[in-house]
């Protein structure tokens, strides 16, 4: 009577196995034209292409990803410190042709 009890509590740890050795698959990575990498000490930005304008992903040095495919404006709102660090890094047309004045 013993043996029969504790094999119907060993059972339900049975079904309970296959939870427990699936594989954990990354999110599919970006198709989306890369038109830069800006690496810094502490993290990579990489900026991609898309239809709707450029999106902006973070992964600092260990590969964790801080941010995926983000705006400017979602940077700005949620991640101040990460969006200072690329506008100050973004040429625009005002600045380039600044800099192309001060030269003459």
């Amino acid at each position: 009577m013993l043996k029969h009890t504790a094999s119907r509590a060993i059972l339900p740890l049975f079904a309970l196995l296959p939870l427990g050795c699936t594989t954990h698959t990354p999110p599919p990575r970006s198709t989306a034209p890369v038109i830069v990498h800006l690496v810094s000490r502490h993290q990579t930005i990489t900026i991609h292409a898309t239809p709707t304008g450029p999106v902006y992903s973070v992964k600092d040095n260990s590969g964790a990803v801080i941010v995926a495919a983000a705006t400017l404006d979602q940077l700005r709102r949620d991640h101040p410190a990460i969006y200072n660090e690329i506008n100050s890094a973004i040429a625009t047309a005002i600045s380039a042709r600044a800099a192309m004045d001060s030269r003459e």
